[in-house]
C-alpha cells in the first residue's frame, strides 16, 4: 500500500470569481505571489544551508540567494497589504450605534 501525501497547504487566500469581478488585478498579483513561493522553494533546494548564518567564504550565488529571500519577503508583505487594502475598500463601513458603549 502506498502512502498518500497530505493535501498542500494553500499559500495565498483563494480568489473567487466575485473577487476578480471587483478587483481583476488580484489575479496577476496572486500569480506573482505563487511564483515567489516556487522561486523560494527552488532556492532552498539549490542551497540547503540558505537559512544558516552566512560564512565569509560562501559562494556568490548563495549570497545573492540570501538577498533574494529578503527582497521576496518584502514583496510578499507588500502584496498582502495591497490585497487587504483592496478588500477593505469593498467592505461596507460598520454602522456604530450612538449608545452602544453604555455598559447596561
Amino acid at each position: 500500500m502506498t502512502r498518500r501525501r497530505p493535501p498542500a497547504e494553500p499559500t495565498a487566500d483563494l480568489l473567487r470569481p466575485c473577487d476578480l469581478a471587483l478587483a481583476p488585478q488580484l489575479a496577476s498579483l496572486a500569480q506573482i505571489q505563487e511564483a515567489l513561493r516556487i522561486a523560494l522553494l527552488a532556492l532552498v533546494a539549490e542551497h540547503p544551508g540558505l537559512d544558516d548564518f552566512p560564512a565569509a567564504d560562501e559562494p556568490p550565488t548563495l549570497r545573492l540567494a540570501r538577498r533574494f529571500v529578503v527582497s521576496a519577503d518584502a514583496l510578499q508583505r507588500a502584496l498582502r497589504r495591497y490585497r487587504c487594502a483592496v478588500f477593505d475598500a469593498f467592505m461596507p463601513p460598520v454602522a456604530v450605534e450612538p449608545d452602544s458603549d453604555i455598559p447596561f
